[in-house]
């Protein structure tokens, strides 16, 4: 997969977690991902998302019951990518 579409993944990813969650855009990334809302805001309009998210992101599961939030994230396995060292 080349950088673009991963790219465009861990984009998809991010605004489908969003969704999931029911929560504003602002209050996922405060809330969830602990960043500032306009860094966000410049991941889903295209500004490059670390690997470090990205990786995140695709271990990542997202539950909501319109009240409350779950986020289940794996353990890192040794095929992710920061344990091939394709960081």
């Amino acid at each position: 997969m080349s950088g673009t579409d991963e790219q465009g993944a861990a984009r998809g990813l991010l605004s489908s977690h969003i969704t999931a969650s029911r929560l504003s855009a602002v209050e996922f990334a405060k809330t969830v991902m602990g960043r500032d809302p306009r860094t966000v805001r410049r991941w889903l309009a295209g500004e490059t998302i670390p690997d470090s998210v990205s990786d995140w992101l695709e271990r990542a599961f997202v539950e909501s019951n319109g009240r409350s939030v779950l986020i289940r994230v794996e353990r890192v396995h040794q095929n992710t990518r920061h344990n091939r060292g394709e960081e």
